[in-house]
């Protein structure tokens, strides 16, 4: 579970980089959108090791 986290993270990095440098145009902003995705992968592996 810890290698999707740091593949997730690090796309998100790169799609956060190329809409920064112009490359990715975007109307939704992109910070926010990762600040969410990690809090909801937080709750699930909480959630999951709670089951165990």
């Amino acid at each position: 579970m810890q290698t999707s986290y740091g593949l997730l993270l690090g796309v998100l990095g790169i799609v956060w980089m190329a809409k920064e440098i112009g490359w990715l145009q975007t109307s939704i902003p992109i910070g926010p959108f990762i600040i969410i995705i990690m809090g909801l992968m937080i709750m699930f592996v909480r959630t999951r090791k709670n089951r165990n």
